[in-house]
């Protein structure tokens, strides 16, 4: 949102496949000194400082991929931490190659299947959720760089940010809706202590988003998160992606 009123616009965040992009109205001396994210957009009151940088390698399959290939170099059949152990060689297209991914096959943490506290079921193999969340903040804290200003933000979020949050019921894909950031821990938690085979991806994926909004950015909890897929009939990701190509030219 570009009026002019630096104080009423919001940020934007847009979660895609390759990188991450941070957007908004930039007020701090602090992020208005870092110049090299720091462009003048036009609005009706005369230019205004917009604070836009994209990281890359914090994308949803760049960080998927770099973390179901930690420490395997030179091998397209990998295991990671954060696949369920039941997964075997399951394909992951990315970036021109096909990887082959499983889970560790060997001394996998369990769980007894509950309902009402009472064990009505078998013990299943859970992903181990200190070791993957591990893995994935040191990538996260490796590759963000968080402006200090953005947790004062009002907060928009899109793209895969939108797609996760409908997958696993936190917003209707129709209307899309507010969350807090906390939300996110929920349903990864469920992901990650479920050997789910049709979504394979989801523990990681999901915990990803929360490093990455919490750790990687800076937001609190119970910061509120605005998704969305479209305002007034127009694809959100592809006009953020088209305004920062702009400011960037």
């Amino acid at each position: 949102k570009i009026n002019g009123n630096a104080a009423n616009t919001v940020a934007a965040l847009d979660l895609g496949g390759g990188s991450t992009q941070v957007t908004f109205s930039a007020i701090t001396p602090a992020s208005l000194k870092q110049s090299q994210y720091i462009h003048q957009a036009a609005s009706p009151r005369g230019p205004i400082p917009v604070y836009t940088h994209s990281l890359s390698g914090l994308g949803l399959m760049a960080a998927r991929h770099a973390v179901v290939t930690l420490d395997q170099p030179n091998t397209t059949n990998v295991t990671s931490e954060c696949i369920n152990h039941i997964i075997s060689r399951r394909k992951f297209h990315y970036h021109g190659a096909d990887y082959f991914v499983s889970g560790p096959q060997e001394n996998y943490p369990t769980s007894n299947v509950k309902g009402n506290d009472i064990e009505v079921g078998e013990v299943i193999p859970i992903v181990n959720f200190y070791n993957c969340s591990r893995i994935i903040k040191d990538y996260v804290k490796a590759k963000a760089k968080p402006p200090e200003e953005l947790p004062l933000k009002t907060i928009f979020a899109f793209s895969y940010y939108f797609d996760r949050a409908t997958e696993v019921g936190l917003i209707d894909e129709t209307t899309g809706g507010q969350i807090r950031v906390r939300d996110f821990k929920k349903p990864q938690k469920k992901s990650c202590h479920e050997a789910n085979a049709e979504q394979p991806f989801m523990c990681l994926d999901l915990t990803f988003i929360w490093v990455l909004l919490e750790k990687g950015f800076g937001l609190k909890e119970d910061t509120k998160i605005y998704l969305y897929k479209k305002i007034d009939g127009h694809e959100i990701s592809w006009a953020l992606g088209a305004a920062y190509n702009l400011l960037r030219a």
